[in-house]
């Protein structure tokens, strides 16, 4: 359903979960593979939306884009965020982006 509604409206979409799917226009999947928990606390889906504008300004495709910003902010919490999967709040992930995007950029993700 995710992948005939991004073909037939020409768009990337995230479905936001323990598993966020992205779709992209061309009929791409992917599935977040380092979603935790934790990503179900509020604001997160802020902070993927922000992320995922950043990367859209650095000229990146959009499902790339969704993809690579759904993919960190489920490492964020494994580079640094202080307070465990249960207790994170959006400004821990936000903290941990620069180290979980260098992570993913790096290979080590």
């Amino acid at each position: 359903m995710t992948r005939t509604f991004a073909r037939e409206h020409g768009v990337a979409i995230a479905l936001k979960g323990a598993g966020t799917v992205i779709a992209g226009p061309t009929a791409t999947l992917a599935i977040n593979p380092t979603a935790i928990r934790g990503n179900g606390q509020g604001r997160l889906g802020d902070v993927l939306t922000g992320s995922s504008g950043a990367l859209l300004a650095r000229e990146i495709r959009a499902a790339a884009a969704l993809q690579a910003a759904a993919t960190s902010t489920g490492l964020a919490p494994t580079c640094g965020a202080r307070r465990g999967e249960y207790g994170m709040l959006a400004s821990d992930i936000i903290e941990s982006l620069p180290a979980a995007l260098r992570a993913l950029v790096e290979g080590a993700a």
